[in-house]
């Protein structure tokens, strides 16, 4: 993964500004969306917990 990754950063060494924006959005939304789904299951976790 890291080496894919450095890969691509090193092809995009002469990307635009917007191509970076962009790889940087992705990323950023990948990330949210994994902080989300462990937040919701921490969520559901404890609810269950409290009803027990």
């Amino acid at each position: 993964m890291v080496a894919a990754f450095s890969h691509i950063l090193r092809r995009q060494a002469g990307a635009t500004f917007k191509e970076l924006v962009v790889i940087a959005g992705l990323i950023g939304l990948s990330l949210a969306s994994m902080v989300g789904m462990v937040g919701y299951g921490v969520y559901m976790t404890s609810v269950a917990v409290s009803q027990r």
